[in-house]
């Protein structure tokens, strides 16, 4: 059988897609009922101030920001739930007979843990937004406005300020080029660091069996007290950050920081994906081996 066929993955995708859209819906609703929850938050808190439009302008904002955490938290766990749908003999047995490659397998719920979380989150936002600004109707207060739209208008401005910036970030070795390298360096690390974490928590759901989320992150946390300890961790002694770097130390820093996250999702991926080879129908208890 071939490796990857484009055919036979979009036939792979579409029976992945309508085998498990009740465990889809059943995420989006979990999260749709958390962000209403963060919501109601914010609206019990509206209502003990004499609040101005520049008040709800505040509280708006803090939700889309809020709502932008919840989204990176949800995607980088979620991930461990890639194989979800390997957690009973019948459904191992139904993936493990499919006629696909296992290469079009593993695209096609990589897939699912990104594209396709990310798709659940909007769902669920939306929806959460919508139901939101129904109870606030009902309650009196009219419409405020759309943590959605907010977030949208947030987003929109981050990115024309990045690309508006694009050209003063090479003009020389002014202070204002110095801050613009440092921004595009710090937003570098930022991905490179949710890459990592995401590609870690897909190596994590490869591995555990059972309860992949939870297991992955308590390996997350001791790996994490283990660096913390070894007393040369760049984040705790202020080098990086702190006083005692220069802008261009620290543009280095972090682009090295990076370059090491960047390799780092690589050799997860690659472990992951070897694992997944060696998954069998009747497997550890604990681990899919």
């Amino acid at each position: 059988m071939e490796n990857l066929n484009t055919k036979r993955l979009w036939l792979t995708a579409k029976w992945d897609a309508t085998t498990n859209w009740k465990s889809s819906v059943r995420i989006m609703a979990g999260m749709t009922f958390g962000l209403l929850i963060l919501y109601t938050v914010h609206f019990l808190n509206m209502l003990n101030v004499m609040y101005s439009p520049d008040y709800i302008t505040s509280q708006y904002r803090s939700m889309a920001a809020e709502t932008t955490i919840s989204f990176i938290v949800f995607m980088v766990v979620g991930a461990s739930l890639i194989f979800a749908n390997m957690r009973t003999k019948q459904q191992r047995i139904a993936f493990c007979m499919l006629p696909a490659s296992n290469a079009e397998k593993y695209i096609v719920r990589w897939l699912w843990a990104t594209v396709g979380f990310a798709l659940i989150f909007v769902c669920a936002s939306v929806a959460a937004d919508l139901i939101r600004i129904v109870i606030w109707w009902m309650a009196g207060y009219g419409y405020t406005g759309s943590v959605v739209a907010t977030g949208t208008g947030i987003l929109y401005e981050s990115v024309c300020n990045v690309l508006a910036n694009c050209g003063t970030a090479h003009t020389g070795d002014s202070i204002h080029a110095l801050k613009q390298k440092e921004n595009y360096a710090i937003m570098t690390y930022c991905i490179s660091f949710f890459v990592m974490a995401h590609s870690f928590y897909i190596l994590g759901g490869t591995l555990f069996r059972r309860n992949a989320w939870l297991l992955t992150t308590l390996t997350a946390i001791v790996l994490a007290i283990i660096l913390l300890h070894t007393g040369n961790f760049p984040f705790i002694d202020g080098t990086l950050f702190g006083r005692r770097c220069s802008i261009e130390q620290k543009i280095m820093a972090l682009y090295i920081l990076s370059g090491i996250f960047a390799m780092l999702s690589v050799i997860f991926y690659i472990v992951s994906w070897k694992l997944f080879r060696r998954m069998q129908v009747i497997n550890d208890r604990t681990i899919n081996l």
